[in-house]
């Protein structure tokens, strides 16, 4: 899924990523596997490490 994020704050909210794909008929498997998983097997491909999930804003660790 691209947002065309050039900086954090430019992600698509996790709900409003999952309601997209929903709407394009993804199952309930299909967004995490589009939004988390294949993400994270690129960056490890590319030899980055792990990228941390963003917090929401507003919240202590």
């Amino acid at each position: 899924m691209d947002s065309d994020a050039h900086e954090p704050e430019d992600q698509l909210p996790p709900e409003l990523a999952d309601r997209i794909a929903a709407g394009v008929g993804l199952n309930v498997e299909e967004p995490h596997a589009l939004l988390v998983i294949n993400p994270q097997s690129l960056l490890a491909r590319l030899c980055f490490g792990p990228i941390p999930a963003p917090r929401a804003q507003g919240l202590n660790p």
